[in-house]
């Protein structure tokens, strides 16, 4: 703000970013490289969002929530021209292994070979099954993502809503060779439990694909409509891109810097420390923000990347929005149950029969779908697993000036964590990082004696820090009833809300989860093409 002749004045843009997380960063150099004024705010010091950095005792820098880029297209790459700016690969194709107790492990790479051998030591006829599965979901997944990298088709009227969220689906579906098409709607509405049980004989395996299913949300492999989230993982991360499956080099505090370098490249002011705390309206169309400093910022159009709760129930006064609206908006499934711990390390963990680029893969903890949907049952009751389904990396591995030399960082992320725990997460956090790390254990048993120092982010800890309602990593559940246009709201789904000129970019919008960056890209587009009308 300045002050003219005793006069305040506010600063004025023609769009205004909120939350400099991965989509709001993308969003925002967008809408800058389409030659708009763009201011960004983000509130925390740096920007990245749950994808950002974090310094662990000294120099131990850890990522804090997110440790693998999924689904980046090369078209996004080439548009922020995110290369330029620093963006680079440290390891691309990340094997994940499925960790056996008795070292005989899984290796789901991409090497028909290596999966084979490794699958077949548990079931036989499981290495040609899985194959098989694997090439099917694979082509599924590739049929749907158009579906994925389009605005989705307008849903506002209630009485055909149901039959408008198929519609992209069926279409891209019927393209489909053989029996492809009958199997994925045959599966749509199933649990990932039932389609794996029909598919293969390892518990191991059936497990740690299961995983997949599960991760971020608050489902058991047996819920039904797992399988789609499983599914929504794959079609993710189906792309022809070198960042499908990526570690990137430096960490993913050098990723985020790439995306802020390019988005201040092409003239977006970004301002960090800096929170917003009102939404302001002016005759029913969006003016602009207050700032939590009392600073003003104008612009026509607003964008928020931050959850669609936060954005409808927060940050606006709650009869600008409309009863029905909000009346959905609340409804939203965003309770979470996913645990972040970081650890800083004397040494590399031993793991039996596991080195090289495995060990630098995504290693999984999830032996059975029984044990998974046990660990899943607690979280219900408002307990925390006492045997939590794991997926731990070794940034340092690949990404060695992470730590200092021969020290490592442990990134794990713990499923189940319930937002809401019985006596509350400070009587229970440490007990539960203990549990975390006496299972590692089973599989690395010096790792207890290689720990120097670590954090440890519960749902509750995610929502303070980050905003995200009820510290849910996605903003909601993603299921078949908060999707495409119905995410966040058949009112709201195609990122314009029901206040002109105010949108959505974040993951509680369409596609949801992953850092793929596709919420803020399209939300930029949809922006972009309203304005040319």
């Amino acid at each position: 703000m300045t002050e003219t002749n005793g006069a305040t004045t506010a600063e004025s843009f023609d769009a205004i970013v909120i939350g400099g997380g991965i989509n709001g960063l993308i969003c925002a150099g967008y809408l800058a490289k389409a030659k708009m004024r763009v201011l960004l705010v983000e509130a925390r010091s740096e920007v990245g969002g749950l994808a950002s950095e974090t310094i662990l005792r000294d120099d131990y820098r850890v990522p804090t929530c997110g440790h693998l880029i999924q689904g980046f297209s090369k078209n996004l790459v080439r548009d922020l021209g995110l290369e330029r700016h620093g963006l680079r690969a440290a390891s691309v194709s990340v094997p994940t292994v499925l960790l056996d107790e008795h070292g005989k492990h899984i290796v789901l790479s991409g090497i028909d070979s290596d999966v084979k051998s490794s699958i077949g030591a548990h079931a036989e006829n499981d290495a040609a099954a899985y194959l098989d599965f694997v090439l099917q979901q694979q082509r599924i997944a590739t049929a749907l993502r158009p579906v994925f990298d389009e605005t989705p088709a307008s849903m506002v009227a209630l009485d055909r809503s149901d039959k408008q969220f198929w519609i992209g689906v069926e279409r891209a579906l019927t393209k489909l060779p053989g029996n492809d098409a009958d199997t994925a709607l045959r599966n749509l509405g199933a649990s990932i439990a039932d389609v794996l049980s029909e598919t293969f004989e390892s518990e191991l395996l059936q497990g740690g694909v299961a995983f997949d299913a599960v991760l971020g949300n608050s489902l058991g492999p047996r819920s039904p409509g797992s399988y789609f989230t499983y599914l929504q993982r794959q079609i993710g991360a189906c792309v022809t891109s070198k960042y499908q499956w990526t570690i990137p080099k430096g960490g993913m505090g050098e990723f985020c810097k790439s995306l802020k370098d390019s988005a201040e490249a092409f003239g977006v002011v970004v301002r960090t420390d800096c929170s917003v705390r009102q939404i302001r309206t002016r005759e029913q169309s969006v003016s602009g923000v207050l700032l939590a400093n009392g600073d003003l910022a104008e612009a026509p159009i607003v964008v928020s990347s931050l959850d669609p709760k936060t954005t409808f129930l927060d940050l606006l006064p709650i009869k600008e929005s409309g009863t029905e609206f909000l009346r959905h908006i609340r409804r939203l499934k965003t309770r979470g149950a996913t645990a972040k711990i970081n650890l800083a390390l004397e040494g590399l963990p031993t793991f039996a029969e596991l080195d090289g680029s495995a060990l630098a893969g995504r290693l999984i903890i999830s032996p059975t779908v029984d044990g998974l949907e046990q660990a899943f049952n607690a979280s219900k009751y408002g307990e925390y697993s006492r045997d939590p389904a794991i997926e731990l990396t070794i940034p340092t591995l690949t990404n060695p000036g992470l730590a200092p030399d021969d020290h490592h960082i442990l990134s794990i992320v713990a499923q189940y964590a319930p937002y809401e725990i019985n006596g509350g997460w400070t009587e229970h956090q440490e007990a539960f990082a203990n549990r975390v790390i006496s299972m590692i254990s089973r599989y690395a048993p010096d790792l207890q004696e290689l720990v120097l120092a670590g954090e440890v982010l519960t749902p509750e800890d995610i929502e303070r820090e980050f905003g995200n309602t009820g510290g849910h990593w996605h903003h909601a559940e993603i299921t078949p009833h908060q999707f495409l246009g119905l995410r966040p709201s058949h009112f709201a789904g195609k990122y314009e809300s029901p206040i002109p000129g105010l949108y959505l970019c974040g993951v509680g919008s369409h596609p949801g989860g992953g850092i793929t960056g596709l919420s803020g890209q399209l939300a930029a587009k949809t922006i972009i093409a309203n304005g040319s009308r």
